[in-house]
């Protein structure tokens, strides 16, 4: 089961959550079932790593496999000035 957290603006409620999910595009999905703001596009547009390390850019980085205690953080990039 991997451990999620959101972050930034993502956080709607208390996390981490804790998800079995066999890839990225699995998880995102489940994800957007545990609370109505979140949706996968709103998803794919952060900044994701996978134990530390961020895979958001590379190709087809939706289907990246999941495993036992992996821990996947969503950043919500945001802009001010």
């Amino acid at each position: 089961m991997a451990k999620v957290t959101l972050m930034g603006l993502l956080n709607v409620k208390s996390t981490p959550y804790f998800i079995e999910a066999e890839n990225l595009e699995e998880l995102m999905k489940k994800l957007t079932l545990e609370d109505d703001v979140l949706t996968v596009e709103r998803l794919k547009s952060c900044v994701i790593m996978v134990n530390g390390k961020p895979v958001d850019l590379l190709p087809e980085f939706v289907k990246i496999p999941l495993k036992e205690d992996d821990e996947v953080l969503f950043i919500r990039p945001i802009a001010g000035g």
